[in-house]
């Protein structure tokens, strides 16, 4: 089965109108799937928040790629997160996104959960 998109969220800019309702750009995190694994457009760099919201610890993995300059960056592999730990990354397209423009998440449980900014 293809993996699950996650879409990024466009924050508000510093100059946005000033109506109540468009004062702030609004997100809630989103489950990883842990069976199809997900992925994100990075057609502009993303500030990725990434949170455990399990009692134990969980893994993420997070696919890289050949960049502009001829590193090849293996990747995040299995990175633990404790129990109600959270963290946060900036992912650059031109290091991180696979042939089609997407990055690649494989997490452990449903129980970790992401938001995608783009910056």
């Amino acid at each position: 089965m293809a993996a699950t998109r996650v879409t990024p969220i466009e924050p508000t800019g510093s100059y946005a109108d000033e109506a109540a309702a468009t004062q702030f750009a609004t997100s809630s995190p989103t489950a990883l799937d842990a069976t199809n694994g997900n992925i994100i457009s990075l057609d502009t760099n993303i500030l990725l928040f990434i949170e455990n919201t399990d009692v134990g610890a969980q893994t993420v993995t997070i696919t890289g790629v050949a960049d502009a300059f001829g590193r090849y960056n293996t990747g995040i592999s299995a990175y633990s997160l404790g129990a109600g730990a959270k963290v946060s990354r900036i992912f650059k397209r031109n290091a991180w996104a696979d042939a089609a423009g997407d990055l690649n998440i494989t997490g452990s449980s449903t129980n970790i959960e992401l938001t995608a900014y783009k910056i």
